[in-house]
């Protein structure tokens, strides 16, 4: 049986990585330390994860866990022809649909072309998805609070 695979946005790597309830419930859901999903994130998520860690001053410990746990995951990078192209599509979807104050922020761009261009369901606990969803990109939202996905 093959895993299934998401593209995981920022604020769900640091669920996981919290290892907390809301974390255990997303790794129980979708059971990604028992293989039965893959994780996977753009080479975005990296660098946001990395400037959390620097800002906030994570110790050693923290920042080794890091490491760890995305030394598992999978990373796309953003340099691949489809996925540059993906972003110029959403992009242009995005600013032609949504209000200059409710465009998406950069990075949240990039990772929605990621899932674009990977064909990868999105797993993230924030809406700001919601404007890629008739772009053929599937969303799954989870609940903040409990981990408990919703679809978008």
């Amino acid at each position: 049986m093959t895993a299934q695979a998401y593209l995981l946005d920022t604020n769900v790597v640091l669920f996981l990585l919290r290892g907390k309830q809301v974390g255990e419930t997303i790794d129980s859901t979708f059971g990604f330390t028992t293989g039965r999903s893959t994780g996977i994130v753009s080479v975005v998520t990296i660098g946001e994860l990395r400037a959390i860690a620097a800002l906030s001053g994570w110790g050693e410990k923290r920042q080794s866990t890091l490491r760890h746990l995305l030394f598992q995951i999978v990373r796309l990078p953003i340099n691949r022809e489809d996925i540059l192209d993906a972003y110029a599509q959403v992009e242009f979807n995005t600013k032609k649909e949504l209000s200059p104050s409710e465009t998406m922020a950069k990075n949240d761009l990039w990772i929605a072309a990621t899932a674009l261009a990977a064909q990868l369901p999105i797993l993230t606990s924030d809406g700001d998805f919601s404007s890629v969803r008739g772009m053929g990109i599937d969303v799954t939202v989870l609940d903040a609070k409990s981990g408990k996905p919703r679809h978008l």
